[in-house]
């Protein structure tokens, strides 16, 4: 997920004009804030980067090949008027259209090997496309999407988890959707919670709602969305209250996205 995350990002930011662009394994792992190996020249010397390490270069390649193998296919049903009539008695004829494409197409990819070993190549960069149907959803005002989803992708993926899935859902279901416009978003949250795959301790349920408010507070602060309530006050049972809070619903918002040009985004981003 942090990887794909981390592919869209990069597309909003650098893709070229045929909007193809290149993909390191380097730049995901500079995303997630993960530490480079560094070195020393000389016992006294400055101390230089020398690359990510190896294994973790591998996951990112396991990663990027079972992306470029996921394809989407979206089902449309269209009424037609029957051929040679004006009849409003004759039935219309309804057909499914079925798009299939992939969801990033992987074009090409460097490899990288140790000439002194017998060890096969490793893939560490790939040039990819976006497929046909997320194309709309990269394009301006969606650019300033990309410095969201490099702090989602900074989040822990164990001592954040909520706000890492959180930020990562309503990044899809608000913030591209959106393209830059303001949104009211519903959802109830026992069914995002499961959409989630979040934890909810039954024997101590305060837990699973102080965490999951913790969460959004801690989106807000981090403007991954702008505010967020509960749709309405319901006084809570003083016991067994748990199935009563998880049919509740939340209301999520989000404040139009002001436009910004592509060499302020860069300083901003610097």
């Amino acid at each position: 997920n942090d990887v794909l995350l981390a592919m869209i990002a990069h597309l909003i930011k650098c893709a070229e004009e045929d909007g193809s662009t290149w993909f390191f394994a380097s730049n995901f792992l500079d995303y997630r804030g993960v530490k480079p190996i560094m070195k020393h020249d000389t016992p006294s010397g400055h101390t230089r980067r020398a690359g990510h390490r190896q294994e973790d270069i591998a996951e990112v390649g396991k990663s990027v090949e079972r992306i470029g193998n996921i394809w989407m296919i979206i089902n449309q049903l269209i009424e037609e008027e029957p051929a040679g009539t004006t009849s409003r008695r004759k039935r219309r004829k309804r057909k499914e259209y079925t798009h299939r494409g992939r969801l990033l197409s992987i074009e090409e990819a460097w490899t990288q090997r140790e000439l002194d070993t017998d060890e096969p190549g490793m893939e560490i960069g790939w040039k990819m496309r976006a497929g046909s149907w997320l194309k709309i959803f990269l394009e301006s005002p969606n650019r300033q999407v990309a410095s969201l989803c490099q702090k989602t992708l900074q989040y822990d993926p164990y001592r954040e988890q909520w706000e890492k899935r959180l930020s990562r859902y309503f990044m899809f279901h608000i913030r591209m959707n959106a393209r830059g416009s303001s949104v009211v978003f519903n959802r109830e949250i026992g069914k995002l919670l499961k959409e989630l795959s979040l934890p909810i301790e039954e024997e101590r349920p305060y837990r699973t709602r102080d965490r999951f408010e913790k969460a959004l507070t801690k989106l807000v602060e981090d403007r991954q969305i702008d505010a967020w309530q509960y749709k309405a006050e319901v006084q809570l049972p003083a016991r067994s209250w748990l199935g009563t809070w998880l049919e509740q619903s939340i209301t999520v918002y989000v404040a139009p996205t002001k436009h910004v040009s592509a060499e302020r985004e860069d300083e901003e981003s610097a």
